[in-house]
């Protein structure tokens, strides 16, 4: 155990946790509190009685772990599970149930694991895995985000330099930059470090600064804006825009003051800096949000409110008179949903209001209450029109990372809608290819991506049996399709799964989607060869899971052969003797396929105990071409030997057929006898 596992173990087995339970009584929480305890855990359990104090647990504290046993009188597993989902968080459920079928639904529905009731030592073990890992992803989506605030600072500074920024803390100037000392005519940053940020602001402004500077760490993510004359190092006094917001320096945190020259928002927004903020800047906000949801912070929504009768306004009146207008309305805007929002005005007619939210649904019955306001509101600068607006939402969930994609996005949907509707929309998805990730995190998101959306598919492939052996035999293999529905070449997408660390998540989608399937033949005598890749060999917790799936849909692991290609099993000779001997403890059974390729092959079975070798293609394409079949019968007879059943497989012609006969092959597979299928409905034929 290194350094790091240890360090987790040791918090795990320490420290409290928090537990949210979903069951039928008190005393089960009890009696969980004890098992938790006697393993060295101290469990701090809180039941839900209710599903509304369900939702109102999930929303009041953070949670370390999830458990449900399905006997709830108001929330069931699978509503808990689509609970978490809809609100976004990452919490781990572990249902409790004895029951085959709700195991099953459970862990298709997203269950971390599912034990048995009187299994305490397993749901302690599970309990302690799940929360580990819970707390990884924690630190990391931390260490992501302070991350991004570093750069986000760095790029400011630098890249943006000709913008005058400081940091405050506890009222003093603790760094600046050079063109924020230049603004007030000092000539280093040494002559305005350590300087109370007050003597900085004009005496008429004093007392307004100081109480938006005291408000500012309370605000959050939201940033303050306003209209301020600051105190130059001559005595004279300027206006200027000058914005508060929260960041950390150092992991210290601090405010942040940004400096515009008068005018500088309002000639961007149409608005004054007290009423909205330029679209550069809603931009800025926007990568924010999305930030935080990507991190499980604070949620957000945006709206877009389009005044329909604004641009007729400005061409008659002119584009002073809509800008006034447009003012009022942001005032009103303010008034319904709370000075807390974030406004721009994007083009004459349009302004992009952010906003926390904590659900689409939030966020939609938001943005219908701001459009009943709106409509038929009377205005001060417009007194004789009747206001209309087409108001356009999308909850930020993090699936976009570019902010002009999401204000172009609802833009274009916003100018479909007609006079006085509020319309929701689903954020836009930039598909990424699995070759384009550049880091295991951002591949197993667009993996994951591609199995919810339905890239993926398998395909069932008969293996004809030449000895007269009981069951139908089938391969199974996993197809894929790209973002424009094009199948690719299994090879490619395989090849692009490159991941540096142990990652089975496709391969466990094909275990449960062909035992899904498998559970579907009404009990016939069926045996499936599944494909997996060499991560599952060194997954400790595969077996496991797949043991608990197989009993969940009542799958007799005998009808189950997990399948390595030979190269993945020497390159991972000792994972692989360790997965064989584990495999064989859960009644499922070992296939090598591509055999015959590397030195000295049947060395391979002698450690490894195979029940199906399927020969690699390149001997039946020289018997196929040349009619020469030594050292195919030489390897057919060893493999015999060691017990195991032999598949020739890429058999493409008639001819072939006597000859595989005599060597004392036992199945034959290829596109002359059926090619591969989405069905198991091959008709046998017995041929023996």
């Amino acid at each position: 155990m290194n350094r790091q596992q240890l360090s987790a173990h040791t918090m795990t087995k320490q420290s409290s946790i928090s537990i949210l339970l979903i069951n039928h009584s008190e005393n089960a929480s009890e009696e969980l509190v004890t098992v938790f305890r006697n393993s060295g855990r101290i469990a701090r359990i809180v039941r839900a009685a209710s599903a509304e104090e369900f939702l109102a647990l999930l929303n009041s504290k953070h949670w370390d772990l999830l458990i449900s046993d399905n006997q709830h009188s108001e929330v069931s597993i699978k509503q808990a599970l689509e609970h978490l989902k809809k609100l976004q968080l990452d919490l781990p459920l572990i249902a409790i149930s004895d029951d085959q079928e709700t195991a099953r639904e459970a862990l298709e529905s997203g269950a971390a694991d599912v034990v048995g009731h009187s299994d305490h030592l397993q749901l302690t073990h599970a309990a302690s895995r799940e929360i580990t890992a819970f707390n990884q992803r924690r630190e990391l989506s931390e260490a992501k985000q302070k991350l991004s605030e570093a750069e986000q600072r760095a790029e400011l500074l630098l890249s943006e330099s000709s913008t005058a920024v400081a940091y405050i803390t506890d009222g003093m100037v603790v760094g600046s930059n050079d063109a924020f000392c230049q603004q007030f005519g000092y000539g280093s940053q040494d002559d305005i470090d350590c300087a109370p940020v007050i003597d900085l602001i004009a005496a008429k402004d004093k007392d307004t600064f100081k109480s938006l500077l005291k408000a500012q760490p309370s605000r959050a993510e939201q940033s303050t804006d306003m209209e301020c004359a600051i105190q130059l190092q001559n005595g004279d006094s300027v206006t200027t825009s000058l914005q508060l917001s929260n960041t950390i320096v150092d992991e210290e945190h601090c405010i942040q003051i940004s400096l515009h020259s008068s005018g500088h928002c309002s000639a961007d927004a149409g608005m004054s800096t007290a009423d909205g903020f330029s679209q550069d800047y809603i931009n800025h906000r926007l990568d924010s949000a999305i930030v935080q949801v990507q991190a499980s912070h604070q949620a957000s929504a945006l709206l877009l409110v389009r005044i329909t009768k604004l641009l007729s306004i400005r061409d008659q009146k002119g584009l002073d008179h809509a800008q006034q207008m447009a003012q009022e309305v942001s005032q009103l805007i303010k008034k319904q949903l709370g000075e807390e929002i974030t406004l721009a005005k994007i083009c004459d007619d349009s302004i992009a209001v952010l906003l926390a939210a904590e659900d689409a649904d939030q966020a939609l019955n938001m943005a219908e209450s701001l459009g009943k306001a709106l409509s038929g509101a009377e205005l001060e600068t417009a007194p004789n029109l009747t206001l209309a607006s087409a108001v356009s939402v999308l909850a930020i969930d993090g699936s976009v990372s570019n902010a002009p994609e999401l204000l172009d996005f609802l833009f274009l949907n916003n100018r479909k809608q007609n006079d006085d509707s509020v319309n929701i929309y689903a954020p836009p998805r930039t598909r990424k290819a699995l070759g384009d990730a550049k880091s295991d995190d951002e591949l197993d998101s667009v993996l994951e991506e591609a199995l919810e959306d339905g890239q993926f598919w398998l395909t069932f492939q008969p293996l004809t049996n030449i000895r007269g052996a009981s069951g139908d035999h089938y391969e199974v293999k996993v197809r894929m399709s790209d973002a424009d529905g094009n199948e690719l070449v299994a090879s490619d997408f395989l090849q692009s799964l490159n991941f540096s660390n142990i990652n089975t998540r496709l391969d466990r989608w094909v275990l449960l989607e062909a035992s899904k399937r498998l559970a579907e033949q009404n009990n016939k005598d069926i045996r499936l060869l599944i494909n997996l890749t060499p991560h599952s060999l060194h997954d400790e917790s595969l077996l496991t899971w797949l043991g608990v799936a197989l009993k969940a849909g009542d799958i007799n692991p005998e009808s189950l052969l997990l399948q390595f290609q030979e190269h993945d099993v020497i390159d991972n000779l000792s994972a692989a003797q360790q997965f064989a001997k584990n495999l064989k403890e859960t009644g499922c059974q070992l296939s090598i396929s591509s055999f015959g390729y590397c030195e000295e092959p049947l060395n391979t079975l002698q450690t490894i105990n195979p029940h199906f070798i399927r020969i690699h293609r390149q001997y039946t394409e020289e018997l196929q071409h040349n009619g020469d079949a030594q050292l195919l019968k030489a390897l057919v007879s060893g493999i015999a030997e060691s017990g195991a059943k032999t598949v020739i497989t890429a058999v493409d012609h008639a001819a072939v057929m006597a000859q595989l006969w005599q060597l004392g092959v036992d199945f034959i597979q290829g596109n002359y006898l059926a090619p591969p299928g989405q069905d198991m409905d091959y008709e046998f034929t017995d041929i023996a």
